[in-house]
C-alpha cells in the first residue's frame, strides 16, 4: 500500500484529501486530533511525554487494508462507528 501522512497545517483539507482518495489502499497518517473522525486510519499523539498512536480498523477495512494483529495491540483502537465494537 502507499502511505499518506497529512499534516496539521492541512488538516482544514481533510475532507477533499480522503474524497481524493476514495477507498483506495492508502493508509493515512496524521497528528490531527480530528484525523480519525474525519476517516484517517492512524492518529499520532502525545501523552506523558511520550508518542501513543490511535488506529481506525474500519477506515483501513474500507481501503482494503488490514492491519496486522501487533499493530492493533499496541494502539489505541477507535472505531470511526460508534456501533462497531
Amino acid at each position: 500500500c502507499q502511505i499518506l501522512f497529512v499534516s496539521k497545517s492541512a488538516a482544514g483539507h481533510l475532507d477533499e484529501i480522503f474524497e481524493k482518495l476514495d477507498s483506495k489502499p492508502v493508509l493515512t497518517i496524521s497528528e490531527d486530533p480530528g484525523f480519525i473522525q474525519h476517516g484517517g486510519i492512524i492518529n499520532l499523539f502525545r501523552e506523558g511525554g511520550k508518542v501513543h498512536f490511535e488506529i481506525n480498523p474500519d477506515a483501513a477495512e474500507k481501503n482494503g487494508l488490514k492491519l496486522g494483529s501487533e499493530l492493533l495491540s499496541v494502539g489505541k483502537v477507535v472505531h470511526s462507528n460508534p456501533a462497531t465494537k
